[in-house]
């Protein structure tokens, strides 16, 4: 019967030593990011649950800066404002009229993702 030498089983031991380190690490960086996207999810929807109050009491320059991250294209015609909703809202608003809204959620998501 023949065995692995010392050296070879040291090299290997290493190596998956080694690669188990960089899996756990892995590990560890998922968990964070899933972590971090509940407490990301939770503070939009903070935030959103109380949009109007916060529009409501910023100041103009402030009004401003949070309206060119929603609008887009805002022309006057005559008395009324058009504007183009950027995009995720666009999405959120689309969902806002449908019963299964469920379904691009994910799209929603990915949209703040890439922000």
């Amino acid at each position: 019967m023949r065995g692995i030498t010392i050296d070879v089983y040291d090299k290997r031991y290493e190596r998956y030593t080694s690669a188990k380190n960089k899996a756990v690490k892995q590990l560890e960086k998922l968990s964070k990011a899933e972590d971090d996207y509940y407490v990301t999810a939770n503070t939009i929807l903070s935030l959103a649950s109380r949009a109007s109050e916060l529009f409501e009491s910023s100041k103009p320059e402030q009004k401003k800066e949070l309206l060119s991250l929603v609008l887009s294209n805002c022309t006057l015609d005559g008395e009324k404002i058009r504007y183009d909703l950027k995009s995720p809202f666009d999405t959120i608003l689309e969902c806002a009229s449908c019963s299964i809204w469920l379904y691009i959620a994910e799209d929603v998501r990915r949209c703040f993702v890439d922000l």
